[in-house]
């Protein structure tokens, strides 16, 4: 589906009209995130906006000691002495321990999380080590005295943008 020819439909029969509301939530979340097609990752964030939203979902992986926010998605992740809040995802290999991931942040693949606070509506892209290396941690984000790293809330390209300055 194209996201320049969605439109919001027209009223519908009632047995349709969960469905197009979760496809224009859809196409609401490609917009928001600058994409031009709607897919499945889409699809997924507007199911997870949704209040009426399911409970968290955790492929595999270790969770420990930790409280996990509904419509979190985890999958094949290490989870210790951690919050995550409503809508977090956290893809394939990522490690949070000692964290707070606030709601709708996703972590992508690979993410390493240490006695760290990221706020919401933030994207962690692949790889990142948040929390590991206080000099690095110093220079992007405000790190208080006992090492505690905190990410104000995303604008997530302005999180993004903010990996790339030395």
């Amino acid at each position: 589906m194209r996201l320049l020819r969605f439109r919001r439909p027209a009223p519908v029969a009632q047995s349709t009209r969960p469905a197009e509301h979760y496809l224009a939530a859809s196409a609401d979340e490609a917009r928001r995130l600058g994409h031009s097609v709607v897919g499945t990752e889409h699809l997924l964030l507007a199911l997870t906006r949704d209040p009426d939203r399911p409970a968290a979902r955790i492929l595999a992986g270790s969770i420990e000691n930790s409280h996990v926010g509904e419509g979190c998605l985890i999958g094949h992740s290490t989870v210790r002495n951690s919050i995550l809040g409503r809508g977090v995802h956290v893809a394939e290999g990522c490690v949070v321990e000692d964290s707070i991931v606030m709601d709708g942040t996703r972590l992508e693949k690979g993410v390493r999380l240490r006695r760290a606070i990221v706020d919401r509506f933030n994207i962690v892209p692949a790889d990142a080590e948040i929390g590991l290396d206080p000099a690095a941690d110093r220079q992007r984000w405000h790190v208080d005295p006992s090492g505690l790293v905190v990410v104000p809330r995303g604008g997530r390209r302005e999180f993004l943008s903010a990996l790339d300055e030395p």
